[in-house]
């Protein structure tokens, strides 16, 4: 599997490209969140997940070769 590479000069700005990087996951990943935990998570995950991505990623260009999630419902 090849790796994903964003150029970040495509974008018109970095909260841009996290919204799109953000939205994309959140295309592949929620009917599996919602299945698990229910829709009443979902917003709020994936605005944790731009938030993490903000404070994480590089203002170079940038590869991302791996995403795991693990999901556990609380009690």
């Amino acid at each position: 599997m090849g790796d994903t590479v964003y150029n970040t000069n495509a974008f018109d700005s970095e909260s841009e490209m996290y919204a799109s990087i953000a939205k994309g996951t959140r295309a592949i990943i929620e009917p599996l969140m919602i299945v698990h935990f229910g829709e009443s998570v979902i917003d709020e995950a994936f605005d944790r997940f731009k938030t993490i991505l903000r404070s994480g990623i590089s203002k170079e260009r940038t590869k991302i070769t791996n995403l795991t999630i693990t999901l556990t419902r609380k009690p």
